[in-house]
């Protein structure tokens, strides 16, 4: 059996990708703290749409785009993931506020 490996570079250029977002998050608090909850509700949600998409993809790189049958796969939580909604619900604990 073959082990997969990374695509490192792709998956560098993903990861700056949602770093750039979170940054502009960050600044945009910072510059003005009222803007916060279109942060929580935009910014945020983006950055975390793209932190999920460069895991989806870290190992087939572009070729992801390609034989993904739904372009939401792409930014869902990774399936890898060992923390998330699963966990959330053997629990008994919501995502609500």
């Amino acid at each position: 059996m073959t082990e997969r490996r990374i695509q490192t570079e792709w998956f560098a250029a993903t990861l700056e990708d949602a770093l750039a977002s979170l940054e502009e998050a960050v600044r945009l608090i910072q510059e003005n703290p009222r803007k916060a909850q279109g942060v929580l509700e935009h910014e945020v949600m983006q950055t975390y749409a793209k932190l999920n998409y460069a895991v989806n993809t870290a190992y087939d790189g572009p070729a992801a785009l390609e034989a993904a049958d739904d372009d939401n796969a792409l930014v869902a939580w990774p399936a890898c993931m060992p923390f998330g909604r699963g966990a959330l619900e053997d629990d008994g604990a919501t995502n609500e506020p």
